[in-house]
């Protein structure tokens, strides 16, 4: 199996995963798992909020050129939450 083949699984199953967790009936999915690249990173976000708004909950695939990183970001539902979690996804770069 080629690394662009095995890297392709690795994002395929852990967007898998991010969704299976965001699916949880005890959370609300704010922002659906979605792409985006920059830096040469793609990432994918997704948020969810649990039914009671309290918690923040952040899923987030970083792809590297030879690798994948998997983040899950939980905390209090506070107004800065959304943007810490951008901060720790945005934090992740690409090893050359």
């Amino acid at each position: 199996m080629g690394l662009a083949i095995a890297k392709a699984k690795l994002v395929a199953n852990a967007c898998a995963a991010a969704e299976l967790a965001m699916a949880n009936p005890e959370l609300t999915v704010t922002q659906p798992l979605t792409c985006m690249v920059s830096d040469g990173v793609a990432r994918w976000r997704g948020v969810a909020l649990t039914k009671d708004h309290q918690v923040f909950f952040g899923q987030a695939i970083c792809e590297g050129r030879a690798s994948v990183v998997i983040l899950t970001f939980e905390g209090p539902n506070a107004e800065t939450a959304g943007l810490r979690f951008e901060k720790v996804c945005d934090s992740v770069k690409a090893v050359r």
